[in-house]
């Protein structure tokens, strides 16, 4: 499974042509965190092919949507479905070198698609 990458220009349409959920990374190429995430993130997309798609915004060059989806810092992840961007939690206990563990990743995509995510920020696309 490919992880595309999107642009200020292109995000909000190809949101909303989308038949299956989105997991969206917002990141930087400056931030440790988010280059620990990166070969965990392409992982997840992998095991993930058919149920989701997968994709990347490097926030450095899209200021709008660093601006309308980045409100305590990078890395972040949403899963957006139905024109709404549902923010996936922080854990508890970050992982100390990508934020998001691999688990915790997976046990987020599992409560979304079982429909177990009603207390994730909600913000409509």
């Amino acid at each position: 499974m490919t992880v595309y990458k999107l642009k200020d220009d292109n995000f909000y349409k190809t949101m909303s042509e989308l038949e299956m959920p989105s997991v969206v990374k917002f990141f930087s190429s400056g931030c440790h965190l988010c280059v620990g995430l990166k070969p965990v993130f392409q992982q997840i997309a992998k095991e993930h092919d058919g149920q989701f798609y997968f994709f990347s915004v490097d926030v450095a060059d899209c200021p709008d949507l660093k601006e309308k989806f980045i409100d305590d810092g990078i890395p972040t992840l949403y899963l957006f479905y139905d024109n709404k961007g549902y923010i996936i939690p922080e854990p508890e206990t970050p992982h100390e070198t990508t934020w998001y563990s691999e688990e915790y990743i997976t046990d987020c995509l599992k409560d979304f698609t079982e429909g177990e995510y009603f207390t994730w920020k909600v913000l409509m696309i």
